[in-house]
């Protein structure tokens, strides 16, 4: 279950949100009730999921190569992948903690 980014928006100047959702999804060619019921489940955490990193101020969405989160066995290339994710982002990150850190920015948050 994902991390409530709006809880933690209370609690924290910048919030980095990674997603590491498998986004791709096998064709169902003859499904019956329990796999439509569990695709409609993956659908609507997936709505959750969208709504819930919207609120993040930087989010981070590395390729996962399709596999599931605790699939270890490709530990290696999904770091890989999270790094280079991660470093695409260094400098939006970098930017909003110089403009956060700015005083006048500072002072205008204040006042709204």
């Amino acid at each position: 279950m994902p991390i409530p980014v709006s809880l933690l928006k209370d609690e924290c100047q910048l919030v980095v949100a990674v997603d590491v959702t498998n986004y791709k999804f096998d064709i169902l060619d003859d499904p019956n009730m329990v796999e439509i019921i569990m695709r409609s489940d993956i659908i609507t955490s997936l709505m959750l999921r969208d709504r819930m990193s919207n609120d993040a101020d930087i989010l981070i969405q590395p390729d996962v190569l399709g596999l599931h989160w605790s699939d270890f066995g490709k530990f290696d290339d999904l770091l890989k992948n999270g790094r280079k994710a991660a470093s695409e982002c260094l400098d939006m990150l970098l930017s909003r903690i110089e403009r956060d850190n700015n005083v006048l920015y500072q002072l205008k948050q204040w006042l709204d």
